[in-house]
């Protein structure tokens, strides 16, 4: 027997080398479903989608189809709980040509934007804005009633009832007044917030006003500047809101 050689098997340690401990996985949110084509993001009239805005990342191509004329509105619904947005909408036809919103003749703008679509076929939504968070929303393209322009004459000392029956819609009142005329103009909304505008013989906006000084209704009092046809508009100031009211014009 060798010197210094074991007469038994000697034990043997296995040491283990401790392993780094991995990072919890991210997990990265995935955004609500919606309609995608190879193209973009496919809405259809009236059919609200979920989807996702990032403002790191270009804008998502938009699109949907009519099939008739018509006039619509962009919906932006925020589905985090959060404020509203601060994205605004703009529509191209399949030209690439930008459509402008709706505006009255006489009266001012509507309040939200909406575009009369003058044929059937595809169109585009931009949208843009100062939104600088990711967030999820809900958009949609709605189809909206166009309103009938309603109203007619009015002669001092008449009284005269009408009816905002659709979003957005404006009566035009005419009458003839004379230079140095002192005419009065009251409007009585029942359960709304009715909005006057008075326009010269050249269609320039004399006044406007949404609250008398003893009451919520509208008044306007001024002298005319020139003989001619004047143009009251009557108006909901929230073009949302629809009621019945009573317009009447008195010389002073």
């Amino acid at each position: 027997m060798r010197r210094g050689t074991p007469t038994a098997s000697s034990p043997v340690f296995f040491v283990s080398t401790p392993t780094k401990a991995r990072p919890p996985a991210t997990i990265t949110p995935t955004p609500p479903p919606a309609h995608h084509v190879d193209s973009g993001l496919v809405l259809s009239l009236d059919q609200p989608v979920d989807t996702f805005y990032n403002p790191g990342e270009p804008p998502e191509q938009v699109t949907f189809s009519v099939d008739r004329p018509v006039r619509v509105a962009v919906a932006i619904e925020a589905l985090d709980g959060g404020v509203d947005l601060r994205l605004q909408a703009r529509l191209y036809d399949s030209a690439g040509n930008l459509l402008l919103p709706v505006s009255a003749s006489l009266g001012q703008p509507l309040l939200r934007g909406e575009w009369d679509l003058p044929e059937a076929g595809e169109y585009a939504v931009q949208l843009f804005g100062p939104e600088t968070t990711a967030r999820a929303f809900r958009l949609a393209v709605v189809s909206r009633p166009v309103p009938e322009i309603g109203g007619g004459t009015i002669r001092y000392g008449e009284t005269h009832s009408g009816e905002i029956a659709v979003r957005g819609q404006r009566d035009q009142w005419v009458f003839r007044g004379r230079t140095g005329d002192r005419v009065l103009i009251t409007m009585t909304a029942l359960l709304a917030d009715g909005y006057l505008e008075l326009y010269a013989p050249d269609e320039r906006l004399l006044a406007s006003n949404d609250d008398g000084p003893a009451s919520n209704d509208p008044v306007l009092e001024l002298d005319l500047p020139a003989d001619g046809p004047y143009t009251i508009v009557v108006r909901m100031y929230d073009d949302d809101q629809t009621g019945v009211y009573q317009l009447a014009l008195d010389r002073r």
